[in-house]
């Protein structure tokens, strides 16, 4: 049974990891290359998790199967009726059994419930596709914003799409 937890002080040190965890899968997925968890991505994780706990429209959960903590799921609200799930994370060896799909069903039914939003959104780097085709089988099928990255460095993206008549890199 899949659920969502919401966050306490009791189990910051599992959050930070799983932060951690989340932020070294990010970078594996969009810069194509293998990422672990150090001690710059576990502080980078406190620091994040200080801030969250600061704002006031955020809610850390802890996405729990079984009684077991399995990953993180944030919810956050931008001050607009929308909102947001933030760093959605399924530990690697509890993927693909369902988790995620019905820890955002929770989160949906939580942002009705309690944050009375009335439209949920999610970012998603264009290299995850395997989270792209979950979110559009779960119903994910409206663009609402588009994020433009320009590379300051040598490191360029080199997969070329075409979107809204543009090309585009990812």
């Amino acid at each position: 049974m899949t659920e969502l937890a919401l966050y306490d002080e009791s189990r910051k040190k599992l959050m930070i990891q799983m932060v951690a965890s989340f932020f070294a899968d990010h970078f594996s997925i969009s810069e194509n290359e293998q990422a672990d968890v150090t001690e710059e991505r576990l502080s980078l994780a406190e620091e994040n998790l200080q801030d969250w706990l600061n704002e006031k429209e955020t809610r850390l959960f802890f996405i729990k199967e079984n009684g077991l903590e399995v990953g993180v799921l944030i919810l956050k609200s931008h001050g607009g009726s929308v909102v947001w799930i933030e760093n959605l994370y399924v530990k690697k060896e509890m993927r693909n059994q369902g988790i995620a799909s019905r820890a955002i069903a929770l989160a949906e039914k939580y942002a009705v419930d309690v944050m009375k939003a009335p439209a949920i959104c999610m970012d998603v780097i264009p290299q995850n596709e395997a989270a792209i085709k979950l979110y559009r089988s779960l119903g994910y099928d409206t663009i609402a914003m588009i994020t433009l990255r320009k590379s300051l460095s040598e490191a360029k993206r080199d997969h070329p799409i075409s979107f809204l008549g543009y090309e585009f890199f990812k």
